[in-house]
């Protein structure tokens, strides 16, 4: 049988486990809350960078803002269009 020196020193040593891993997930979490919050960032940098990098080929080809949304319009009513005429013919069928 163990003496109750042993079984006080396992306890001990599955105490000190205990607190090293409990000492480590909140480490883990606090790097999870960083890198959560470096992700937003950098989701938000993406975005200006993508909207930025719209905006420089509006510009390019001297397309102003309503310019465009006429052309989304035409395209949008074309597609209106196609897709009606693709229901009065029975639809899109695959492999025909």
């Amino acid at each position: 049988m163990k003496s109750q020196a042993a079984f006080f020193m396992g306890k001990m040593e599955v105490a000190m486990s205990k607190i090293k891993i409990e000492k480590e997930l909140s480490r883990i979490r606090d790097q999870l809350s960083q890198l959560k919050k470096r992700e937003a960032e950098l989701t938000k940098e993406l975005k200006l960078a993508e909207d930025a990098e719209k905006q420089s080929i509006l510009d390019k080809h001297h397309i102003s803002a309503e310019a465009l949304m006429e052309m989304i319009k035409a395209k949008e009513a074309e597609e209106k269009k196609l897709l009606a005429m693709s229901k009065e013919q029975g639809g899109y069928k695959p492999n025909d």
